[in-house]
């Protein structure tokens, strides 16, 4: 959704801009924003147990008469949340929205009231403890979840969370060996794509980055190499087939090459 100037509620804005990172129905303007919290949320929202919730009939557009009674409660709604968007904070939200936006966003009641970092108390525990960053944390839960689905498809199986996991067992007390070769590595590759980025791609372009290229690869390889010799964790052959299961292909090509 466009953060206008009169939006100052930076931890609003902040889960819905979460929000349209992770689904497909997205968070474009208020009026969106109450249809779907009035969709997902209607028993934290209603007035008393015997309200009714009214249903959108999609063969009429959302002003026409059939939707009247829907299009009043959306409304009221959107005034609702442009209050609380108006607002630095959520001390003056009332308890029912507060729990609407908790449900709608996973998060947690102490985010909204500035109590904790992050929407949730995992994810600020984690953040506490480690110093990754809420990017990073969700980043590394969507990867474990992956892990759990089922995998019959070997292209879609994502053996990342592991191979993190590996790296930080492997390294071991070489923690410094391994931030430093990395951030060369990535300081390197980012010169790289910088230059592909700001010049027309020509052979001649090409072949200069070439050195930083090389260069990126070899500081990353090297600090691979250097875990892998002072390790006592490396992890066996069978538990490496186990965790990075092999692609047909790539089977086709261990038996050409024997």
């Amino acid at each position: 959704m466009k953060k206008d100037k009169w939006m100052k509620n930076e931890r609003l804005l902040s889960l819905i801009d979460q929000h349209n990172i992770k689904h497909k129905y997205q968070i474009k303007t208020v009026f969106g924003f109450a249809r779907l919290l009035y969709d997902e949320c209607f028993e934290e929202l209603k007035g008393n147990e015997d309200e009714q919730k009214f249903i959108f009939n999609s063969r009429f557009t959302c002003n026409s008469p059939e939707n009247n009674d829907y299009r009043h409660v959306i409304d009221a709604i959107s005034k609702r949340i442009k209050t609380d968007l108006r607002n630095e904070d959520f001390k003056k939200t009332s308890g029912t929205y507060m729990l609407a936006y908790c449900k709608f966003f996973h998060c947690s009641a102490d985010y909204l009231l500035g109590l904790i970092k992050l929407p949730t108390h995992a994810e600020t525990n984690i953040h506490s403890e480690t110093g990754l960053s809420k990017e990073a944390i969700n980043r590394l839960i969507e990867w474990n979840e992956e892990t759990k689905l089922p995998h019959s498809n070997p292209y879609h199986y994502n053996p990342s969370i592991y191979f993190i996991s590996d790296l930080l067992e492997c390294c071991g007390g070489h923690t410094v060996v391994l931030s430093k070769n990395v951030s060369n590595y990535l300081c390197y590759k980012r010169i790289s794509e910088t230059k592909n980025l700001t010049y027309k791609i020509t052979k001649d372009i090409y072949n200069k980055c070439e050195t930083e290229r090389t260069m990126a690869s070899r500081k990353f390889m090297d600090c691979l190499e250097y875990i892998y010799a002072h390790s006592k964790n490396i992890p066996t052959k069978e538990l490496l087939q186990e965790r990075y299961p092999r692609t047909d292909e790539e089977k086709l090509l261990d038996e050409v090459l024997g």
